[in-house]
């Protein structure tokens, strides 16, 4: 069930997932993200099973998700599920990290907005912009595919040139 049209809307629908004890960081965000012309939903908060349904249904057919990240967020059913169904419909997913963690952060590429909240919005802004380099929370190679083509074929050419010289002097 899709409640958005990707190719229709002119904004990027970009969908916020966090926890009730982060919608400060959601709401500053939030009127960051529209301002800047993104059309911005968040996690809705009603009974559980209409809510699972309801935020599967935003994931499905947002362009990107942000997750508000916090120690308490990563403890939190509601995130992981977000985090998720995006991986499985290939959203991009880029975690927004607001308070510090004392272990290892549970994700590899980040926006950190620990110390400035504005200046993690500015760099959340830049991500968005090429958020399709973003899957799985991987960055995706930036070449494209003819370039890593011809690159792999110039390896195996030049591993192909080595072994013959080698063959001819030994």
């Amino acid at each position: 069930m899709a409640l958005f049209n990707r190719n229709q809307s002119e904004n990027k629908i970009i969908y916020i997932s966090y926890i009730p004890s982060d919608i400060f960081y959601a709401g500053e965000l939030g009127e960051y993200l529209q301002s800047a012309g993104y059309t911005v939903v968040t996690t809705p908060y009603e009974k559980l099973a209409k809510c699972d349904a309801l935020s599967r249904a935003i994931v499905e057919s947002c362009d990107a998700v942000i997750t508000i990240t916090s120690p308490t967020a990563t403890r939190s059913k509601r995130i992981w599920t977000d985090i998720a169904t995006a991986r499985l419909h290939n959203t991009p997913i880029i975690p927004f990290v607001v308070q510090p963690f004392t272990e290892a952060i549970p994700m590899r590429h980040f926006i950190n907005a620990v110390d400035q909240l504005e200046l993690g919005c500015e760099r959340l802004e830049m991500a968005l912009k090429r958020a399709n380099g973003y899957a799985n929370n991987e960055l995706i190679q930036r070449q494209s595919r003819v370039k890593r083509a011809m690159q792999a074929l110039g390896t195996a050419a030049a591993v192909a040139v080595v072994a013959i010289v080698s063959a001819m002097f030994t």
